[in-house]
């Protein structure tokens, strides 16, 4: 996932992906990649002003929105498998005797 997290912002938006401070609500999403998140905002993330009173920049990446996609869908998936290690019901073997006759009488 963390290849997915840098395809999305180095190949595909130009190291634009990630800012918290131009899209905040994504960067919630993509913090779930941890230190590679905050480092990327942190050399790049206010590198580009991109803020709502900014003009109109033209030299956009062609693809800085499928990077940004790319980014937030790692860092969830990284969320979702801590979540996943977390809850030991979600790993455990069920028993296979008991769920093979319903009935619970034996043939």
């Amino acid at each position: 996932m963390l290849a997915l997290f840098w395809v999305g912002e180095s190949l595909l938006a130009g190291d634009m992906a990630v800012s918290r401070e131009v899209h905040p609500y994504f960067f919630v999403g993509q913090a779930g990649n941890g230190l590679s998140a905050f480092l990327a905002d942190h050399f790049w993330g206010t590198a580009h002003d991109l803020g709502p009173r900014a003009p109109i920049d033209r030299n956009l990446p062609p693809h800085l929105n499928l990077g940004i996609l790319c980014t937030i869908v790692s860092g969830l998936l990284n969320v979702l498998l801590v979540l996943h290690c977390l809850d030991p019901r979600s790993y455990e073997k069920p028993d296979v005797s008991q769920a093979s006759d319903p009935s619970g009488a034996a043939s």
